[in-house]
């Protein structure tokens, strides 16, 4: 794991804003007043910024007894709180004072986190930008976004390859800085969206099994640091959770099954689209809403070559790859499949038939506390599209080395 000059790392940046700029416009010209979507969701979403703003001017006083419900307390909690986006939200919002424009900002920025922090993650993995740069588009504009666009904090989800680098590093390099830096990325993205907060779990916990398991020297020292790490996690979310679990036992406000599994993707949910994609919504089925989950025509072949390369021995196929893209690949193909299979939910189905009365999900529900509060399970998949994109990637990374050498 290698860091970049400033100036790629500029150029990176600068690239992304580009190209979010190109794919959705002409939103750019109305950026101060219209939003994306519809006047749903995103209007919700941009007043929660403003008031968070507000609140951040006043010490925070009063944040989570939101005016919309008055005279009840705690309403701020009857949706996402949106935390993790205010730091790039606010400034924007008192230096402008308008919070269509502070909300607009984010939404394009979201495309921006996602495609940076995969091509950092997919470039220290693989050691090739241009795969990296591949994964990176593939992931910052998956064809899901298009589908999310109401939903600000489903769209915030590029800080776990982020993150999951900076767990890298920790492994490879012992760097407490690292582990840190895992530390202030996941608590963005877990303060950023309910859904990642929970689901970020897996592939980190994922990558935290391998690399102790892969690191036998300084692994007692490892663990004892990774048990502070989740310990000032759950410190610094202790008062969220607290002000959550106060209107979940005031309200009794909770998902019922039937609502999660009503939002638990299909086996089928994967090859099925938005109707608001212009070359594939005519072309492949399109889904209910929340569960048009399609990955991509790239991302799906790309990803599907990488498992056969990292899975099959080496004398059944020409190409060769390095053992730890090798580990890599098993890794994200074993994230990968966790990642789908909870997305099914608690009552898993293929194609609307049932394939167990109790799935997987249904036994993390019984155990994790505040898991019932989800109600979109299908929204799992993101993690399935980050691991794709990595095999995609590692993928290339091989046929391109195996090209230049012919």
């Amino acid at each position: 794991m290698k860091s970049w000059p400033i100036g790629e790392t500029l150029l990176v940046l600068l690239g992304f804003s580009a190209l979010t700029v190109l794919v959705t416009y002409p939103f750019v010209l109305e950026i101060d007043r219209a939003l994306p979507s519809d006047l749903g969701d995103p209007l919700l979403n941009a007043w929660i910024l403003a008031w968070n703003a507000d609140r951040i001017s006043h010490g925070f006083q009063g944040l989570w007894d939101a005016p919309n419900f008055y005279p009840y307390l705690g309403t701020l909690t009857y949706s996402e709180h949106f935390l993790g986006v205010t730091p790039f939200s606010a400034p924007v919002q008192w230096i402008s004072g308008n919070p269509i424009l502070a909300y607009n900002v984010v939404f394009l920025f979201s495309y921006v986190l996602a495609g940076a922090g995969m091509y950092w993650l997919a470039a220290s993995i693989t050691g090739n930008r241009l795969a990296a740069l591949v994964a990176a588009l593939a992931f910052a504009f998956l064809p899901y976004r298009v589908a999310a666009v109401p939903h600000l904090h489903v769209l915030m989800f590029g800080w776990m390859p982020i993150g999951l680098l900076a767990l890298h590093r920790y492994f490879d390099s012992g760097s407490r800085l690292a582990l840190f830096g895992f530390v202030v990325v996941f608590l963005f993205q877990g303060l950023s969206s309910f859904h990642f907060l929970y689901f970020f779990t897996l592939p980190a916990g994922v990558i935290v099994i391998a690399g102790l398991i892969r690191r036998t020297r300084h692994r007692a020292r490892q663990v004892l640091e990774l048990v502070v790490a989740s310990a000032l996690i759950l410190v610094v979310l202790a008062p969220v959770a607290l002000a959550y679990y106060q209107t979940h036992r005031d309200q009794g406000l909770v998902r019922s099954r039937r609502a999660i599994v009503h939002y638990s993707a299909d086996v089928v949910s994967y090859g099925q689209v938005s109707s608001n994609l212009r070359f594939w919504g005519n072309r492949l089925e399109q889904g209910p809403a929340e569960r048009e989950l399609f990955p991509g025509l790239i991302l799906t072949t790309l990803a599907v070559g990488s498992l056969v390369i990292g899975f099959l021995p080496a004398r059944m196929h020409s190409i060769k790859i390095p053992v730890s893209h090798r580990n890599a690949i098993r890794v994200y193909g074993l994230i990968g499949l966790l990642a789908f299979i909870f997305s099914l939910g608690p009552e898993p189905k293929a194609f609307g038939q049932a394939l167990m009365s109790s799935g997987p999900y249904d036994w993390l529900l019984a155990v994790i506390p505040g898991l019932d509060g989800i109600r979109v399970v299908a929204r799992f998949a993101v993690v399935v599209y980050l691991a794709l994109s990595i095999l995609t990637a590692i993928g290339l990374a091989a046929l391109l080395t195996r090209v230049s050498r012919l």
